[in-house]
């Protein structure tokens, strides 16, 4: 576990957004080339979902929005971004429960901004 040494792991109670590696450092048995390829392949994609929960939103689709926060949170889980997990779930119970669509665009802009502060991958690492 000596090449853990410079990982960012954060406790459960962070609040400024920084990714806790702790389940993917376990899952990758502590390879980081390893976790730097689903945080790559992740950052790559988290811009996909977003465009997908936009264009949920713009064709006032609640059924889409539940569909692809509930696809797109374990991603988020996966690779430590608690803050954007919990607002995703929220946005996910909101379009099933009827929330106000103001409120649900609320959530989005949230995630959006959680998501738009995130370092880059090397940075994950020190």
């Amino acid at each position: 576990l000596q090449h853990l040494t410079n990982l960012k792991i954060t406790s459960h109670t962070d609040i400024d957004n920084q990714p806790d590696l702790r389940f993917l450092a376990d899952f990758c048995d502590g390879d980081e080339a390893q976790m730097r390829h689903f945080i790559q392949k992740f950052m790559e994609q988290y811009p996909l979902e977003i465009e997908r929960l936009k264009a949920a939103f713009e064709n006032d689709d609640r059924d889409a929005m539940y569909q692809v926060a509930h696809s797109f949170r374990p991603q988020l889980e996966f690779v430590g971004l608690k803050k954007a997990a919990a607002l995703t779930l929220l946005l996910e119970q909101g379009a099933r429960e009827g929330m106000v669509l103001a409120e649900l665009a609320d959530l989005l802009l949230q995630i959006k901004a959680a998501l738009q502060r995130l370092p880059e991958v090397a940075e994950w690492f020190e």
